[in-house]
């Protein structure tokens, strides 16, 4: 039940999830609200107890929302660090390929260059745009390690063969470690609790919270609390919406390598 829960909560634009989730806790606080005037009816204020219920139920929540907010920042650092270790790879593939003979050297750096081009598609991508840019991003590197293997074979005897197979292998297996950890997300069932949970603060405030003032401090209180989850889910999911790690490392390599052309590195090595 959660899953489901959470696949229709997860298709939904950010904007669209956060009025959603306001709803929720308006509409769960009118019906505290409604539960708190027939029990004074019935058995008159609500004692002393009751109202330190509703601090305690706000701290956990905050305790929650730190705790996961933690963790979204934890992965967003990794993602990050991730970014410049894979430039870096690609950076070291490419000036290794150009010491490749031809046609060698222009295939892998060919390759190299349409293989950046599409991870920067790839970090600016939406959820929808992913599967067929991540199809093209394998071809690459089948294709990338195809040509790799041809260039071995015609400089295996060269001591520098074997770094340029390391070279290649660190970029690939830096390719899937930042995959992983940008399709990794925090438990679908984490973040169905927060929502309940969320909705449940809701109807404790609107239960406890009766007065004109309180009602409304208790509105701005769930806004800024819907605005941190939605903040966590936006950090966590850098194909949803704005918040994604920064990508300059990888716009500095193409960048070097869209201006240094297979040759660029050639004007000592025929020298007498």
């Amino acid at each position: 039940m959660a899953d489901r829960i959470f696949a229709w909560l997860d298709s939904l634009s950010l904007p669209l999830l956060g009025l959603v989730l306001l709803s929720g806790a308006f509409l769960a606080a009118g019906a505290g609200f409604v539960l708190h005037i027939r029990k004074r009816r019935l058995a008159g204020s609500v004692d002393s107890l009751e109202s330190s219920i509703v601090s305690a139920i706000l701290g956990l929540l905050a305790l929650l929302l730190a705790f996961t907010f933690s963790l979204t920042i934890d992965r967003f650092e990794t993602r990050r660090h991730l970014v410049i270790s894979h430039s870096n790879t690609i950076g070291t593939a490419f000036l290794r390929a150009q010491l490749l003979p031809e046609p060698h050297r222009a295939r892998l750096c060919g390759l190299l260059l349409d293989y950046t081009r599409n991870l920067l598609s790839l970090a600016r991508a939406r959820r929808e745009e992913l599967p067929d840019l991540l199809a093209r991003d394998d071809r690459l590197l089948g294709d990338i390690w195809s040509a790799t293997g041809a260039a071995y074979d015609a400089t295996k005897t060269f001591p520098f063969s074997i770094g340029l197979l390391d070279s290649v292998n660190a970029m690939i297996d830096a390719d899937a470690a930042r995959r992983g950890e940008r399709l990794a997300r925090i438990p679908g069932r984490v973040l169905v609790s927060l929502f309940l949970y969320l909705v449940i603060t809701g109807a404790v405030l609107g239960y406890l919270l009766t007065g004109k003032g309180t009602r409304i401090a208790a509105s701005i209180l769930m806004g800024l609390l819907v605005i941190s989850l939605l903040l966590i889910i936006d950090i966590d999911q850098p194909t949803r919406d704005s918040i994604v790690e920064s990508q300059s490392s990888i716009e500095a390599v193409l960048e070097t390598i869209e201006n240094q052309p297979p040759g660029s590195y050639d004007r000592w090595r025929n020298a007498d």
